[in-house]
């Protein structure tokens, strides 16, 4: 069991980072933040981080991998609580951060946390070189595909893209009417003369 950014004994760390998040407005006031902002309402996060079973980290080994992913979450600054187990087959600790900053009272933006950690494990596999986790390959692998598909249309949206400074004007319809066109066409028309009559009429004169 240890802490992290904390004064208190781990028994007691609930209640100091319950003081965090208590006074996370004069924090901020303190560090010179605005308070405004969307109230947190989920000042804690929780997660584990599992050992295969055939695997047998050392407490120093668990303790890095836990700042490790602290820090791969943006979280290296928070109060946290790092508690080991050893009550299965797999060794795992269980990570309780608190996402108040205990100095500036700004909350920690977590987004996309599972696709973050998915990606630090999937290194730390890579690197100890045992990957027990196909399917975290696959996913990984999936990812960077969106992110290429993505950016390539990012590419061609941009060179696509009106230029700069010259937002789109549109066109006025010039066309005319239906009754202008037929006008028109009536006056273009030539008159029709006696030699132009049918052949029908000029026998009736005969």
């Amino acid at each position: 069991m240890m802490t992290q950014n904390l004064t208190s004994e781990p028994e007691h760390a609930w209640f100091e980072m319950h003081e965090t998040c208590q006074n996370q407005a004069k924090l901020k006031a303190n560090a010179g933040f605005s308070a405004r902002g969307r109230k947190n309402t989920t000042p804690v996060l929780h997660y584990t981080l599992s050992w295969h079973a055939d695997d047998a980290p050392t407490p120093e080994q668990m303790k890095a991998a836990a700042i490790a992913s602290l820090k791969q979450l943006g979280l290296e600054g928070h109060e946290a609580l790092i508690v080991g187990h050893h009550d299965k087959k797999h060794p795992h600790l269980h990570i309780v951060a608190n996402t108040v900053h205990p100095y500036t009272g700004r909350t920690a933006a977590l987004k996309f946390t599972k696709e973050r950690l998915s990606e630090w494990a999937l290194a730390y596999e890579q690197e100890i070189g045992r990957v027990h986790c196909n399917e975290r390959l696959r996913n990984a692998d999936e990812r960077k595909r969106v992110r290429r598909r993505l950016r390539k249309e990012e590419r061609l949206a941009k060179a696509f893209a009106p230029a700069a400074g010259k937002p789109y004007v549109k066109i006025k319809d010039m066309s005319p009417k239906r009754r202008e066109w037929l006008e028109k066409k009536a006056e273009k028309r030539p008159p029709m003369g006696p030699a132009q009559g049918s052949g029908q009429d000029d026998q009736d004169r005969t």
